[in-house]
């Protein structure tokens, strides 16, 4: 008889993996990146005290969030751009070199 319970075990195991890493990416996107762009935001406006210069940063740091919370859309199309799903030749020709040519 062979002994299941390893098996459910090591599932079981990869389960809480796999959640406790989902947990952690939450955690990364949410609270770290909140308080990364708030930082430069302020960092921003108390090196050069200028209202449109921390507006700026307010949006370059928007930009970046979202950015982040958006990079398997990001992901998905490069893969979809690379992929030839026509099946037509690409515009690429090799040539071979004229016999006895001089390089």
């Amino acid at each position: 008889m062979i002994d299941t319970s390893a098996a459910v075990t090591m599932a079981g195991i990869l389960g809480d993996t796999k959640s406790l890493g989902d947990q952690i990416n939450s955690l990364l996107i949410t609270t770290v990146m909140s308080i990364m762009c708030s930082a430069f935001v302020i960092m921003e406006w108390a090196r050069s005290r200028s209202i449109l210069k921390a507006f700026i940063a307010v949006i370059a740091a928007g930009a970046l969030w979202w950015g982040v919370m958006n990079v398997t859309v990001f992901r998905d199309k490069a893969g979809q751009d690379i992929q030839n799903p026509s099946g037509a030749m690409g515009a690429v020709v090799q040539v071979d070199p004229i016999a006895g040519a001089r390089r």
